[in-house]
């Protein structure tokens, strides 16, 4: 026996130190998972885009922008963005890390004046702009879309109610999600980015 000691000690080593870089790897997946923003369709499926909120880029107004990859874009995608259909547009999320923010029924304002023609953007009073790209949309449609923007109350009206057959079937695609004011904390918070604060120390050892 003492002749397979080494062996068996070897043998031993590397199955430790198998388990421990698996377990890097799953919690490196993990933390990962974090740190990624998502538009999904309903319940967290399909993923339409996802991109790290990380390897966003702050703005001028002090913004965060997160630019998703699309297949007109060079930004290499965490996973392959798929488009969503026009008729299911409303009923999809948007999360933040392992938080599901809210749905595009809930933004407040849709925009599409200033933008180029099957752009338009979702914006929420808690921070958020969605920028959107609806493909292959006609001339008249997209007239019909600056209306109905213009004139309706919610996002959902616009959304539910102002399409006919043909637009239903035009596919979205997500190209930027902007994080303003307060939003981009909130979400930092969700990330687990941002370093405990040292007050909060100083709290606990006062009350000692």
């Amino acid at each position: 026996m003492s002749d397979l000691a080494p062996f068996v000690a070897a043998a031993l080593k590397d199955k430790v130190v198998a388990e421990l870089l698996e377990e890097n790897r799953r919690l490196k997946r993990q933390v990962d998972s974090f740190q990624r923003v998502r538009i999904t369709g309903k319940n967290g499926f399909p993923v339409y885009a996802e991109h790290d909120f990380a390897l966003g880029k702050p703005t001028d107004h002090g913004w965060w922008v997160v630019r998703l990859p699309t297949a007109a874009t060079t930004v290499s995608p965490l996973v392959e963005p798929i488009p969503c259909p026009m008729s299911q547009l409303a009923d999809c999320e948007v999360h933040v890390g392992n938080f599901r923010n809210m749905t595009c029924r809930d933004f407040q304002d849709c925009f599409f004046d200033g933008n180029p023609k099957g752009y338009f953007s979702l914006f929420a009073t808690k921070g958020l702009w969605l920028c959107c790209y609806l493909d292959g949309v006609s001339d008249p449609h997209y007239r019909a879309l600056c209306r109905a923007a213009a004139t309706q109350e919610t996002v959902h009206e616009i959304l539910r109610t102002h399409f006919d057959d043909p637009m239903e079937d035009l596919n979205v695609y997500f190209t930027h999600l902007t994080f303003c004011g307060g939003s981009a904390s909130e979400a930092i918070r969700h990330l687990e980015l941002l370093p405990e604060q040292p007050h909060a120390h100083a709290q606990e050892d006062a009350s000692l």
